[in-house]
């Protein structure tokens, strides 16, 4: 499960529990109120998140191609992953390039 969730109830807990009617009215009414209890994140604060994500994941691709053009790397993974993202940059700065010249023409 992911972070911040909350297991609510699963088919396994109902078939193999043996509970009476009461229990069971209990069981439900209390995932209910867990269900409506649970604060959404606003839009600010999802767009803040990810913003902070994205600035996370830059920096790793900046250090792993640093770490690359330095010769550091040793894992052929990681040697892998830093040639993709060189020329993922560079097809998306070409293709910035020629989005920009198809404007000004």
């Amino acid at each position: 499960m992911a972070k911040g969730w909350i297991k609510v109830a699963t088919i396994n807990d109902v078939d193999t529990v043996k509970e009476t009617a009461v229990e069971k009215n209990r069981r439900m009414r209390s995932s209910n109120n867990v269900i409506r209890n649970i604060e959404s994140k606003t839009a600010f604060e999802i767009k803040k998140e990810s913003e902070e994500l994205y600035e996370q994941a830059k920096a790793r691709e900046d250090n792993l191609i640093a770490a690359y053009n330095d010769k550091r790397l040793k894992s052929k993974n990681a040697i892998k992953e830093a040639r993709a993202i060189i020329k993922a940059r560079a097809a998306a700065k070409n293709k910035a390039k020629e989005e920009k010249q198809a404007v000004s023409e």
